[in-house]
């Protein structure tokens, strides 16, 4: 019997790994063994039933880690949407590794959380949603107004920005968006503010976090990007983050 429950994980977790997912469980003898392979290091829990090889979970960036339980979580919840910064990991956008949990839902069902408080849901009907990822989540403008509004200014301006770098969406879009949301959402008044400083040039979350705080803090806002020639090597063009 054991062998035949072996060779089950051993099947299902290589079809998990494929799908880039965490393998899910149901109580039950399969459960039991799971857990058996946890305590002898074998497997991780990242969650309450969700499980992956100790060495596969060890290669993999925060990123991957998030979208490989997200995408289980989406398999033992059918109906959750995923949102925020959640979303925001789904769609590529720059989040800081401190924003990736607790994970965030909406679902029709209700607020409260799950899996030891690890999972916020909050109580929508009818979210607009778009597959991406292997995940259902919010669209990427909503995803970002919400992102915008629910967080301080620097980690808001990464994630915009980062929305605006990916193409999928404009400066210009991304302010209507906001603009079209109103002041009926809490913390619209920093979504603005934030949407009004989006720019795609940045190249990852961190150039983005240092210009909002060099604002913040009253500095000049500066120029980037900017193409500086290299005087000691004719025709060679350096290009600086910040001038």
């Amino acid at each position: 019997m054991w062998q035949s429950v072996d060779h089950e994980i051993d099947v299902f977790m290589r079809e998990a790994e494929r799908r880039g997912a965490c393998l899910e469980s149901y109580p039950g003898r399969l459960h039991r063994a799971l857990e058996r392979r946890v305590e002898s290091g074998e497997l991780v829990s990242p969650l309450p039933r969700l499980y992956a090889r100790a060495e596969a979970w060890r290669t993999l960036g925060q990123t991957e880690r998030t979208l490989f339980m997200m995408r289980a979580l989406g398999e033992l919840h059918p109906d959750w949407v995923f949102c925020g910064t959640s979303a925001a990991v789904a769609h590529g956008l720059s989040v800081s590794n401190r924003l990736h949990e607790p994970l965030q839902v909406v679902t029709s069902s209700g607020a409260r959380r799950y899996h030891g408080g690890r999972v916020m849901a909050a109580h929508a009907r009818n979210e607009v949603s778009v597959t991406v990822s292997g995940v259902s989540a919010t669209t990427l403008e909503r995803t970002v107004f919400d992102c915008m509004r629910r967080h301080d200014f620097p980690e808001g301006l990464a994630i915009a920005d980062s929305a605006l770098r990916k193409g999928g969406l404009s400066g210009d879009a991304l302010v209507a968006y906001v603009s079209s949301m109103g002041p009926r959402y809490r913390g619209f008044k920093q979504a603005k503010m934030t949407a009004s400083f989006a720019d795609p040039r940045p190249e990852n979350g961190m150039e983005s976090i240092a210009r909002a705080t060099m604002y913040q803090l009253g500095y000049q806002i500066p120029e980037l990007q900017v193409p500086v020639h290299d005087p000691l090597s004719p025709g060679r063009v350096l290009r600086v983050d910040f001038m």
